[in-house]
């Protein structure tokens, strides 16, 4: 059976796919002719930023393999695959991967390999990656099961191997605020009122946004043998409050 937020990211897919990557008007359908060099752009920033910081911290990275959890159109695939060997993109939705292998074909690039998800992620396998990579993705996934995949992600991790992965950690609103979105989220159908009420389609999907514990997160580290753990926090302040969230990065011993 297809989970609920599994569905919403389908329909962000077909609707409105770059904005669901990135929720941010210069990023609708509408406006792509003129933006999306813009989008694929900060693509190649935040992975120039992960490879750096890591190197820094830890050393000199294998670039054999990475897998991209959560790949969407294939912002993070583009840079990875100029200086990964081989590359795996795994997400959920059909057609954000249809968009994904557009924006790969037009570029000629050949070393990637789309595949969709599960919450066992039967698709990669028993492969192992020297970089395992995973952006903004596990908020719009419930916290249940983000651990879950969390942790099989970890076991993917190769030989001295490195895990990113950004999730928010806290939230800050009144408690109205956290009310309220709690009902547009799991009570059925409220979301349609929200839309009308913010002035929306009433059928627009959804884009949960789930924190996480930390405490919880360096637990599944080290169940997996990883000693030493960055992190870096982030603070974003939108209409219905503030969401603390942490860049956490790790290389296999």
């Amino acid at each position: 059976m297809r989970n609920k937020t599994d569905s919403m990211w389908e329909r962000w897919g077909r609707s409105d796919a770059y904005y669901g990557v990135i929720s941010s008007e210069r990023f609708h359908t509408r406006n792509l002719p003129k933006t999306k060099e813009a989008f694929l752009q900060t693509g190649e920033h935040h992975i120039a930023g992960v490879l750096e910081a890591m190197e820094q911290r830890f050393g000199a990275l294998e670039r054999r393999s990475a897998l991209d959890f959560g790949c969407g159109v294939g912002r993070l695939l583009l840079p990875l695959s100029r200086v990964f060997d081989r590359v795996d993109g795994v997400d959920v939705s059909p057609s954000m991967l249809k968009e994904a292998g557009v924006n790969l074909s037009e570029r000629g690039i050949n070393n990637v390999e789309l595949l969709g998800s599960d919450d066992r992620l039967t698709s990669i396998h028993d492969h192992t990656y020297d970089l395992v990579h995973a952006h903004i993705v596990f908020q719009h996934i419930p916290k249940r099961r983000g651990y879950a995949l969390i942790d099989t992600l970890l076991s993917h991790v190769g030989p001295k191997g490195c895990f990113y992965i950004y999730v928010p950690i806290k939230r800050m609103a009144s408690p109205i605020k956290i009310a309220a979105h709690s009902i547009k989220h799991h009570v059925p159908f409220a979301y349609i009122v929200f839309n009308l009420l913010d002035r929306k389609r009433p059928l627009t999907p959804t884009m949960q946004m789930n924190h996480y514990d930390f405490g919880t997160l360096l637990l599944l580290f080290k169940k997996h043998g990883f000693e030493t753990v960055v992190s870096r926090t982030d603070i974003q302040n939108v209409r219905t409050g503030s969401s603390v969230s942490v860049g956490i990065f790790s290389r296999r011993p």
